[in-house]
C-alpha cells in the first residue's frame, strides 16, 4: 500500500513511482511533465514545468531533514541508500534522455529504501493534510472567477489586481502535492498579504460581486487550513479583516461535516471573539445531563 501523502519522502516516493510506471521509450521531460501535470502544450506550459519540477528537485533535502530531525540517530547507509542514487539519476542523463534510464540507475531497491523512510515519517512526524477534495472544489471556483474577472466591467488595474490574488491561491493549490499543507498556508498569506499591502485598490473594490466572490474564496480556503490544523472556523481577527474590507458578509464560516459552510456567529456585548457553545467530549450538551443531587 503506497504511503499516505503527509511528508517529503511520501510525497517523492508517490512522484518517483508514477514515473517507473511510464512507458519505455519516453523522454524524461514528457514523463515529468505528466506527472507534474503540465504536459498539454502551451505558451507559458515550460516555465510552469521548470517551477514544478524545480520544487521535486527540493524533495530529497527535505526529506533527509525531516528523517534526521524525527531520528537523528539514524544509520545514513541504512536509511538514506536512495540519496546518491536519485542524484545520479536526476543529475545523469537529463531531460532529454529516455526515462528506461532513469528507471534502472533509480532502481526498485532505491525505490523500496525511500518508501521504507516514508513510511517512517508518516508514523512519527505526520503533517497535516486537506481533503483533495475540497481543494479541487476552490481550484474549480477560482477558475469560474478569473473567467468572469477578465469579462469584468472594472479598472484594468483592479482586475490584474484580482487575478494575480487568483493565481496566489491556485499556484498554492497545484502545489500541494509537491509541497503538502505549507504550500498553502503561503498562498493564503500571499493573497491576505496583497490585501493588506495594496489596500487602496482593496478599498476601490468595495461593492463589486468579483471582489466578494475573491474574498469567500479566500476566506475558504483560509477555512480549510484552519480546519486541517484542529479549528472549525476562522480566527475571529482573520475574519473581521476580510468584513473591513468588504471582502465577506458579516455571517462566520465554519467548518461542518466534510465541509465550509456558512453560520451566523453570535457575538454578545464586550466581547471580542465568537463564542461556541460548549460541549462535552462525546459532543453531547453538557445542560443537557442529569443534575446530580
Amino acid at each position: 500500500m503506497a504511503p499516505t501523502l503527509n511528508n517529503p519522502a511520501a510525497r517523492l516516493f508517490a512522484l518517483i513511482n508514477s514515473i517507473s510506471q511510464l512507458k519505455q521509450g519516453m523522454n524524461l521531460m514528457t514523463a515529468w511533465g505528466i506527472v507534474l501535470n503540465v504536459s498539454r502544450p502551451g505558451p507559458d506550459n515550460s516555465f510552469v514545468f521548470l517551477r514544478r519540477y524545480g520544487k521535486v528537485l527540493a524533495l530529497p533535502k527535505r526529506a533527509r531533514e525531516a528523517l534526521l530531525n524525527v531520528r537523528p540517530e539514524l544509520s545514513r547507509d541504512l536509511y538514506f541508500r536512495w540519496i546518491p542514487k536519485l542524484e545520479a539519476a536526476l543529475l545523469g542523463p537529463g531531460l532529454t534522455a529516455d526515462v528506461s534510464g532513469f528507471n534502472s540507475t533509480f532502481d526498485k531497491s532505491a525505490l523500496d529504501n525511500l518508501e521504507f523512510c516514508a513510511d517512517l515519517l508518516s508514523r512519527q512526524c505526520p503533517e497535516k493534510t486537506i481533503e483533495n477534495q475540497a481543494l479541487a472544489k476552490i481550484v474549480k471556483e477560482a477558475q469560474q472567477l478569473r473567467q468572469d474577472t477578465v469579462g469584468a466591467e472594472i479598472d484594468e488595474g483592479l482586475r490584474s489586481y484580482i487575478l494575480d490574488g487568483l493565481d496566489d491561491i491556485t499556484s498554492a493549490i497545484e502545489d500541494y502535492d509537491l509541497e503538502g499543507i505549507a504550500s498553502v498556508e503561503r498562498g493564503v498569506e500571499r493573497a491576505f498579504g496583497r490585501i493588506l499591502v495594496k489596500n487602496d485598490q482593496a478599498a476601490r473594490l468595495r461593492g463589486q460581486s468579483v471582489w466578494k466572490r475573491f474574498g469567500g474564496l479566500l476566506s475558504t480556503l483560509a477555512l480549510v487550513v484552519s480546519a486541517a490544523n484542529g479549528a472549525v472556523q476562522l480566527p475571529h481577527n482573520v475574519h473581521e479583516f476580510l468584513i473591513e474590507h468588504d471582502a465577506v458578509e458579516r455571517p462566520q464560516l465554519t467548518f461542518q461535516g466534510q465541509g465550509p459552510a456558512l453560520i451566523e456567529i453570535q457575538v454578545e456585548p464586550g466581547e471580542t471573539t465568537p463564542t461556541s457553545p460548549a460541549r462535552n467530549g462525546d459532543g453531547t450538551d453538557p445542560s443537557s445531563a442529569p443534575k446530580s443531587v
